[in-house]
């Protein structure tokens, strides 16, 4: 019985062993050992109130291979976390 308490339930998402990178868009689990997990009704919440910062990592835009070596890159800004 103990070890079905431990395991994620069928069709759950699990804890990822370490940094979790790509995919970016895809399920993420509901526990994280160490961590509060919060929907994103709670999250918008916590954003409203400023009481935690929202860092937004996703990762920037690669400088496009066929731009020439002189030209300036410039990456777009990103407003999915506003004042992130």
């Amino acid at each position: 019985m103990l070890a079905a308490s431990v395991l994620p339930a069928a069709g759950a998402e699990p804890e990822p062993a370490g940094y979790r990178g790509e995919p970016y868009r895809a399920p993420v689990p509901e526990t994280l050992a160490g961590a509060v997990v919060v929907d994103d009704d709670a999250a918008l919440a916590l954003w409203r109130s400023g009481a935690v910062p929202f860092i937004d990592v996703l990762p920037r835009v690669a400088r496009p291979p066929d731009l020439p070596p002189d030209t300036i890159w410039i990456d777009h800004p990103r407003a999915s976390i506003p004042g992130s």
